[in-house]
């Protein structure tokens, strides 16, 4: 522990939103699970250890849940806006922004910005 926290002063909370990674935080719509993202968190702030979140919005296909394909675009950007809402605490996180064309995801109007979106 110690020889990390002499060594590094950032570590980086996993909050992956879609259920293809390890602890995603809504694998079910509806059923939130913060519990591991909460932990690391805690642990970066009990040790002086700034922590960023990381993604909070990954909108490639792998990043965005299959509940989502259900539903309208604007429904979509609903869930997507509360979703990054009920996460945002402090300045902990990073947008993915270098994703938003490699993979299909959500399908966003040509010259949408979506990042825009978070004047939070």
């Amino acid at each position: 522990m110690k020889q990390f926290t002499d060594l590094f002063n950032t570590t980086t909370a996993k909050c992956y939103w879609d259920g293809c990674w390890h602890h995603p935080i809504e694998r079910e719509e509806g059923v939130r699970v913060t519990r591991f993202f909460e932990q690391e968190v805690r642990w970066g702030l009990v040790n002086g250890i700034r922590v960023k979140g990381h993604p909070l919005v990954r909108t490639i296909r792998k990043g965005i849940p299959t509940w989502m394909d259900k539903y309208p675009m604007g429904e979509q950007m609903k869930r997507l806006e509360n979703h990054v809402r009920s996460m945002i605490k402090e300045d902990h996180w990073t947008i993915d922004g270098n994703y938003t064309t490699d993979e299909g995801g959500i399908a966003f109007p040509k010259g949408f910005s979506w990042y825009l979106l978070f004047t939070i």
